[in-house]
């Protein structure tokens, strides 16, 4: 199984449990909790739904809103457009743009990341290691789900998503013979065999 976390679905006791396997920061000591930070902005709405969905979650775990997790998120609608750029060859400036986030969501107190765009997961080979490892990857998450299911599996992605093959060449992919053919313009079957 891959570190990471689909926040849909595993409930928060188990999510708790693999956040406190990374390094403390001085808001989660003092929390005696891990704190997630959540990079949003890039399609702020996607953001607000993936914060709105960790309290529905921990509130189907507890009823008690006091043993629901600790998050901070930065939401920046101005990074630029991933997709153009990208596709353009030009990383560096949303690259920087990226570290300035991530490192400012650490200065918060945030023990592991998740970043609410695709997209800019294009990136993440590119990070600084110390940042890198923080990261839970959602191209991980979505082929540790596939895996674990065992079927196949129809995978909606953005333009950028799709152009940038983000999920058609994930490592994951190339390591167990699966296969993903995209068709149309924002879909992508994926079989793992």
């Amino acid at each position: 199984m891959i570190p990471g976390l689909s926040l849909a679905l595993q409930p928060w006791a188990e999510i708790s449990e693999r956040l406190r396997r990374f390094p403390e920061s001085k808001m989660s000591t003092q929390l005696r909790k891990p704190v997630l930070g959540v990079l949003g902005g890039m399609g702020g709405l996607a953001s607000a739904e993936f914060v709105k969905t960790v309290y529905e979650l921990s509130g189907e775990v507890s009823e008690q809103e006091q043993a629901g997790p600790v998050l901070v998120m930065y939401s920046d609608p101005a990074f630029p457009d991933r997709t153009a750029a990208f596709l353009r060859g030009e990383t560096q400036p949303i690259l920087t743009r990226l570290i300035d986030a991530l490192e400012l969501l650490d200065r918060m107190g945030a023990s592991h990341f998740v970043i609410c765009c695709m997209t800019i997961h294009y990136l993440l080979p590119q990070l600084p290691g110390a940042l890198r490892e923080r990261i839970i990857s959602l191209p991980d998450v979505i082929f540790s789900e596939v895996e674990s299911l065992k079927k196949k599996h129809l995978v909606i992605g953005s333009t950028g998503t799709i152009k940038l093959a983000l999920l058609q060449q994930h490592p994951l992919l190339s390591q167990r013979r699966p296969q993903a053919r995209p068709f149309q313009s924002c879909l992508v079957l994926v079989t793992i065999r």
